[in-house]
């Protein structure tokens, strides 16, 4: 946040303190949000808010003079939600997913968010050294619309599948 907001390190460790105690609660209600309606509904909505967050804080870091420091750290605490939203909820969707036993699909699904950490730091800290910090917005926005993209086309062919052989997944 400072590098882009100029906002102290002390305010931000503040709103991470915020946003942790605001996570508590609301994996709880989403939890049991989940039980009755399944994992998609909240993956969908965490993806749409983590573009959404990601998009104002793009737009906010061409204002950086302009804006005091409370919107940029409300936006970065919501965006913070829909992270723990997706964390979440991936477990879920890959036992969902999975045509394979649920210990197998556990280990390959943190393999690859394994995998994906290491990409995305890798391609966040060149972006950041070639166009400076302020690129990072603009970039996780675009990886919530790949991710956005990929994970719409999952559920249409889970449902098509689905409906084509209702036969149950083993797990």
């Amino acid at each position: 946040m400072n590098n882009v907001f100029s906002i102290d390190v002390a305010s931000s460790s503040l709103a991470l303190s915020v946003s942790s105690v605001i996570t508590l609660i609301l994996l709880t209600l989403i939890g049991i949000f989940m039980q009755r309606r399944g994992p998609a509904p909240v993956w969908l909505s965490g993806v749409v808010l983590y573009a959404v967050m990601a998009i104002l804080l793009t737009l906010l870091s061409s204002f950086t003079a302009d804006v005091a420091a409370w919107l940029p750290l409300s936006f970065y605490v919501i965006f913070l939600q829909a992270m723990s939203w997706l964390d979440m909820v991936q477990p879920a969707l890959a036992s969902r997913f999975s045509i394979i036993a649920a210990a197998s699909t556990q280990g390959l699904l943190m393999f690859a968010i394994a995998i994906s950490f290491a990409i995305g730091n890798v391609l966040a800290g060149d972006a950041a050294d070639l166009l400076g910090f302020i690129a990072l917005p603009p970039l996780v926005f675009v990886s919530a619309v790949l991710a956005l993209l990929v994970g719409l086309a999952s559920l249409h062919w889970q449902r098509r599948t689905s409906a084509q052989h209702p036969t149950p997944v083993i797990h």
